[in-house]
């Protein structure tokens, strides 16, 4: 387990920098006027051409060369990340709790390792729903007389651990919503809810009971069994 949580911190560190980085090569060129869309996938892609366009030319050439580090540095970072990710895979893949883990819908292997690393041992918590208040899935709450109103969510705890269950959770809901595993209650509960709710208030309600199904198959050792209709 402990070198799952170790493999999972460095592949998180090789997230920030990367981010880093490609938030400072959007910044920068935002400053001269050539505005990039938002996301590692497409600085990495239109960055190349664009160094080549008359836009770029424009660029003082002093920073030609800063820019065109700062870009290597970049890829470097996305190698690294993907080098990461394969190495806790498989890592994960050998953790007998990871891969109890990966057995609840919407958590495969990197969130598996990330649960054992923000977590650890589970039974520290009395219930699943103290796991999901830990992680800040679960709404703020605020009454006055005889009013009562739920707020957005608190976000607090591991904000990784949160962000990674609730993109498994929208992952799961896609599926959900094109009528996959039909008799399934999780999966009846959730279209049921994104008929009633917005979808991302609903990828939030489904992260936070996909975090107190997993709390309960780390405590009990057995893996996630839906009760079929």
């Amino acid at each position: 387990v402990q070198a799952v949580q170790s493999l999972e911190r460095i592949e998180a560190l090789y997230a920030r920098q990367r981010t880093q980085l490609g938030n400072t090569l959007r910044g920068l060129l935002a400053e001269f006027g050539i505005v990039l869309p938002k996301g590692p996938g497409h600085l990495a892609c239109r960055l190349p051409e664009l160094m080549a366009s008359p836009a770029f030319a424009a660029v003082p050439a002093a920073l030609h060369e800063a820019l065109a580090e700062l870009f290597d540095q970049f890829l470097a970072a996305g190698e690294r990340l993907a080098e990461a990710k394969r190495r806790l895979v498989r890592a994960a893949g050998r953790d007998p709790r990871a891969r109890l883990l990966v057995s609840v819908p919407g958590i495969g292997p990197l969130v598996a390792a990330g649960f054992l690393a923000a977590v650890g041992e589970a039974t520290r918590f009395d219930s699943g729903r103290g796991l999901a208040v830990w992680l800040g899935l679960t709404p703020k709450l605020y009454q006055s007389g005889e009013r009562c109103y739920l707020l957005g969510i608190s976000k607090r705890g591991n904000e990784r651990l949160r962000s990674l269950l609730v993109v498994g959770a929208q992952s799961m809901l896609r599926r959900y919503a094109e009528g996959r595993y039909p008799g399934d209650p999780l999966a009846e509960w959730a279209r049921a809810l994104l008929n009633r709710k917005p979808r991302n208030v609903a990828a939030v309600a489904l992260a936070n009971k996909i975090a107190r199904i997993a709390w309960r198959v780390a405590v009990s050792g057995q893996p996630y069994r839906p009760r079929h209709a």
